[in-house]
């Protein structure tokens, strides 16, 4: 399957259901774009984040990729979602989201760690996807800068981010919750 910038007949996930299971695939706006492998940094980064995030917020899950998140519109059924998403991490405190196989409607937060092969789609497709269905954070980390990204949702729109280094410490969105920078990349 290519990445195509306008498709006449969008995927649905019922189409990317019937797909090679030995292959990965996500859906933005029922355009298809395959998912390589990570690296071993990639899946470092992903597995100190989820432990961070697992341990700080005891009354919401911690998921990580892959496992599909489907944003459906209002008038369409999980089945004909365009936006089919595997975040590297991702929290869901309403538990009504979650289902026996996939999670519906926008995660309280997005981790997503940025590549080179990536970059390009976590900036601007799923970014625009993310603030379009209110995901309330959106987090880029950047492992090779060590620096971490966080867009927050703001009266409907992401507004200017928090970039962290570091030697930072991130506040979430549950008070008095901190994650020190170095943690994710250590």
């Amino acid at each position: 399957m290519k990445n195509v910038a306008k498709i006449q007949n969008p995927y649905s996930y019922k189409d990317y259901l019937q797909w090679d299971e030995k292959h990965r695939y996500e859906l933005i706006e029922g355009v298809p774009y395959f998912l390589a492998s990570p690296s071993v940094l990639h899946q470092r980064v992903v597995g100190n984040i989820y432990f961070a995030l697992k341990n700080l917020i005891k009354e919401c899950s911690v998921f990580v990729s892959p496992l599909d998140v489907l944003f459906v519109e209002d008038n369409e059924s999980a089945m004909d979602s365009k936006n089919v998403v595997q975040p590297d991490v991702f929290v869901f405190c309403d538990e009504s989201k979650i289902k026996e196989k996939y999670c519906i409607g926008a995660p309280d937060i997005i981790v997503e760690v940025v590549s080179p092969s990536t970059a390009s789609k976590d900036a601007i497709e799923k970014f625009n996807l993310y603030e379009r269905f209110k995901v309330k954070e959106y987090w880029m980390v950047r492992p090779e800068e060590k620096t971490v990204t966080i867009f927050r949702l703001e009266n409907g729109r992401y507004g200017r981010p928090d970039v962290y280094d570091e030697n930072g410490e991130i506040i979430l969105l549950f008070e008095n919750r901190q994650i020190k920078v170095r943690d994710i990349f250590g």
